[in-house]
């Protein structure tokens, strides 16, 4: 059973036993939505804006404005398409600490040996549906909470602590 908690924390209730989550905001909208959403945080200045995870064998990629979000989604080459987008958004007031955390790819899914995600408590993941074929599909803002963060820490002991982010 899922219960939403005033805005601020997932919570999924199994048994007597709590399970904090990430906090998910689930939304529809289409690509003028998402212009609007970041062309926003490009014009606050206070957020770096990166792909979540690299095309295999390269490096994260950084965005500078919402034209070069929106060219990546014509390219072939990444793990953003035409129809999603999958972007992590770094509040540099926050903490001055993210890391980009190496991944190794199974040889067998023929993708390359390895690629990058942006990684740290403090962390926005935006992950963003456009329009398809089969209609509209929601979109959602991700980020953890201070307290799954704290509950979650000594599990992810290659992570910089959760204390690192104000």
């Amino acid at each position: 059973m899922l219960h939403f908690d005033n805005g601020q924390e997932l919570r999924r209730q199994q048994s007597s036993v709590e399970i904090y989550t990430m906090t998910d905001y689930y939304f529809y909208g289409d690509s003028s939505d998402f212009e609007t959403i970041l062309k926003f945080v490009f014009a606050e200045g206070t957020c770096r804006v990166f792909e979540a995870y690299s095309v295999p064998e390269h490096e994260l990629r950084e965005f500078h404005s919402w034209a070069e979000v929106a060219a990546s989604w014509q390219r072939k080459d990444t793990t953003l398409s035409e129809r999603w987008s999958h972007i992590r958004i770094w509040p540099v007031v926050a903490s001055k600490r993210v890391r980009p955390r190496r991944i190794e790819l199974s040889p067998s899914a023929n993708l390359g040996t390895h690629r990058f995600e942006l990684t740290a408590w403090g962390l926005i993941t935006l992950q963003l549906n456009d329009i398809t074929a089969d209609g509209l599909r929601p979109s959602r803002i991700v980020c953890s909470t201070e307290k799954r963060a704290m509950k979650w820490a000594q599990s992810y002991p290659e992570e910089l602590p959760p204390t690192d982010w104000n």
